[in-house]
This record gives C-alpha cells, structure tokens and sequence, in this order.
C-alpha cells in the first residue's frame, strides 16, 4: 500500500517531497493506516505531525480517543496537537446540528493550526468508499455536476491522499501491520444519513454490483474531466455575455438567445450571486415579459432590464448629505475620494472644449454657490435637464433614462445651495452649463469604471 500511496501522490501532484503534513486523526482505523503510512514518508524530509479534536460526545469513549491518539503520536515519534470542544452545548446555541458543528469546529481549528505551526497541508483519511458515500448522497439531495465528481484529492490546503484505497485495502494493511485502532460505535447508528447508505443501501448495490467502489471511481474520473471542459466552456461564454462595473453586473440577453441549453448556463452564471435552479427557471421564463421584474437572493438583487439582466447587491449603504467642495483654488484639483470624483477649477481658454462624456460635469464656477453637498436621490426632486428650461421630476427623468430599479438606488446628485446642478453620471442641469460669458469652469470628473 506505501508504493501505491507514493504513486498516487506522485501521479496527481498531491504535494511535494519538501512539504510539510499536519494529519487529522481521529483514532479509527483510516486516520491510524494515515498515520503508519506518512510515517514512514516522513524519514525522508517532510515534517509530519498529528491532530486530534476531542468533540466530548460520547463520555468517556472521547476521552479514550485522545489517549490513544497520544500514545499513537509517541509510538511513531511524530508530533501531537489535541484540542477540545463542548460541542453539544455549542450545538444547542447555534441551533445547528451536531455533525454540522462539529465539521466547522473541526476544520476551523485544523487551519489555524497549520497556519500557526508552518503546515503546508492538512491530510485526511478519505478513501474510495467515502467518496462513494459522497456521491450517493449528493445524487439523493440533489447535486449538479459538481456534486458529482466526488471528494477531490487535493483542495486548498486540504489532502486526501487515501482515496486510492478501498476500505477493505486499508482493512487488509492494518492486520497485515498488526496496527491497533478505536471503533466508534456512532458509525453503526442508523439516524445519520451516511451511516444509513453504508449500513443498508451500498450493501444492496452491491449485491447489483461487486465491483461498485471501482466503477463508480471510474465514473468519478470521467465526470471530473466533463466538469473541468464544462466550467472552461461556461467562463468562456460568460465572458461573452456580461460585462461589470462597480456598481453593477449586465448580462446581454440577445447573446444569450442563440446559446443552447441556456438554463444550465445561466444557472452556472447566476448561482455565484446566490440564485438557485428553481429562480434562473423562473428568470429564464421572465425574460419574454416586459423590464423591471425583480428576482432576489440572500445578497443580489437581479432585474430584468428590456434586452439586459441588471444585478447590483442587495444591501446598499445608505448614504447620508456630505460635504463635496468648501473651496478650491483657481487651476487647483481635489479628489472627492469616496466616489473617487476630481474636481478642478479651471480659467476657459480659446483651446477649451466641452467633453461629451455623462461622466464629466463642466459648471458655470460664478453660478455656483459653495459649500457644493452630495446625496443620493430622492423621491420629490427635480432639475432643468441639460437643453431644456423646464424642471423635471428627477424620477421621471430616471424612468427616461431607462435606468434600471436596482440601480436607481445608487445615482447621487450635486447640490449648489438648494439646486441639483449634476445627476451625476448622467445630466447637467441647464442653469450651471458653460455660456460664452464664462469665465471659470468646475470640472468634475467621475471614472468611467463606475458607470
């Protein structure tokens, strides 16, 4: 089993000789053969340490893991590391199940052990049957492909150099080895999915099937690779489809028309943002009904926008009134850093002209009266639009813009004493443009990356 564990590392680049192994070991058979095995790679360069996380469970059963990781540790001469949980009563205040927490707590305090001690990588004793009971479980629970390629052998910082072993391989090594190992005896109780699926279904499969645990890893591999070309594919059309800003993600629906098999690449695309199968069948639905239906998320907002899909977050920081200019020497610049706005006084010349940018606002300087002020928008506002002398109800001239509803929430405006003199990003008002009596220019500027 050495020589296979070596090659298996070696053929999926698992880690490298010079790297550092912290073992998660709980005392059960897998953890132990884990143990026997990277003690023997560890006489060649690696340093190997183990640990061990007393959940306080079972009673004096816990207590009996920990001595005998102890003992396990000073057999081998490696390095040990416990720590302890009341996990129960952790589990009652979180209101979260037990394996839940306990998983969290595990994993939580394996990485900040290996930060703090300089491991490269936590290895666990995952072996071909877990990956099995993995698969079974997230095909009952409802997976898609991801779910069915299984554990993978190497994710962050986390190993699993096992899974090339079958449970009854590791079982053969250990009395082989003469090894010792504790029984849990929570593996044997029914009421835990996983235990249920390796007490009672995976027995019956494989009356179907022998050779389950290798066919299915065969199968495994091949999902993989189809996962691996599928995520190329969908990061390739989505580079296709949406475009970002700072504020917001656009998705073109016209692109979208012509793709087969949109739902699945939607979803791939939307569930990032929080969005489940059942909401992108029902935005993909929408998408023939008229502009501003809304679509939620725990964090995203999505509205359909005529020929766009708009997804902004859906907390948005209420802005108060602040403070934008006090005073500004003439041919002097500020920078307004929250919306990284720059503002500059400038004298007109002969050479001067008006930039046709929405992100650039050129005001009369004589026509302003300062403190300028900056706020969001709100409902009861008006301005005179760039080329008109009538006011305008600023959310009629949203509606004109056709800016989106998750989007509006976010337009500021500049405000001279009571007057909004810039939508910003989007129209000046006609009362502070540039005349042929101007003299003075406040020039402010937003970068185009907001827009």
């Amino acid at each position: 089993m050495f020589n296979k564990l070596i090659t298996y590392i070696t053929h999926k680049k698992i880690f490298n000789p010079q790297d550092n192994i912290l073992l998660a070991v709980s005392g059960g058979i897998d953890s132990v053969v884990l143990t026997d095995l990277f003690a023997q790679i560890k006489s060649h360069s690696q340093k190997v340490a183990i640990a061990h996380c007393n959940f306080q469970l079972r009673g004096i059963a816990s207590e009996e893991d920990e001595e005998f990781v102890k003992h396990l540790a000073q057999h081998y001469g490696i390095p040990y590391f416990v720590t302890r949980f009341d996990t129960y009563t952790l589990a009652q205040a979180q209101k979260g199940s037990i394996q839940m927490i306990a998983r969290n707590l595990r994993y939580a305090w394996f990485e900040q052990l290996r930060t703090k001690e300089g491991y490269h990588y936590l290895a666990t004793a995952h072996h071909q049957n877990d990956m099995v009971e993995t698969v079974l479980l997230n095909l009952v629970r409802g997976t898609g492909i991801a779910g069915l390629h299984g554990i993978k052998a190497k994710q962050g910082h986390i190993i699993r150099p096992m899974l090339f072993a079958s449970r009854e391989e590791i079982e053969v090594y250990a009395q082989e080895k003469g090894l010792k190992w504790r029984e849990d005896a929570s593996n044997q109780d029914n009421k835990y999915y996983r235990n249920r699926l390796r007490n009672e279904v995976i027995p019956v499969l494989k009356t179907m099937n022998p050779n389950l645990e290798k066919t299915l890893k065969q199968s495994i591999e091949k999902i993989s690779a189809v996962e691996r070309f599928f995520e190329a594919e969908t990061q390739r059309i989505e580079k296709i489809l949406t475009t970002s800003t700072t504020e917001a993600v656009f998705l073109d629906l016209k692109k979208l028309e012509p793709i087969d098999e949109k739902l699945i690449i939607l979803y791939h695309i939307l569930k990032k943002f929080g969005f489940s199968y059942i909401q992108t069948q029902d935005i993909l639905a929408g998408i023939a009904g008229e502009s501003g239906k809304q679509f939620l998320s725990p964090t995203y907002v999505l509205v359909k926008d005529r020929n766009k899909l708009v997804i902004t977050p859906a907390k948005v920081e209420k802005i108060a009134e602040k403070l934008l200019l006090t005073s500004l020497q003439q041919n002097s610049k500020q920078l307004y850093a929250p919306l990284q706005l720059q503002l500059e006084r400038k004298t007109v010349t002969t050479h001067f002209r008006i930039p046709k940018n929405p992100c650039i606002a050129c005001l009369d300087w004589d026509k302003l009266k300062l403190p300028l002020k900056i706020r969001p928008w709100q409902q009861g506002d008006w301005f005179k639009p760039l080329g008109m002398n009538q006011r305008k109800k600023l959310s009629d001239f949203l509606i004109d813009q056709k800016v989106p509803v998750n989007l509006k929430q976010k337009v500021m405006v500049v405000i001279s004493d009571q007057d909004i003199v810039w939508v910003v990003g989007y129209r000046l008002d006609n009362r502070y443009k540039l005349t042929k009596d101007t003299k003075e220019i406040l020039l402010i500027s937003l970068p185009t990356s907001t827009q």
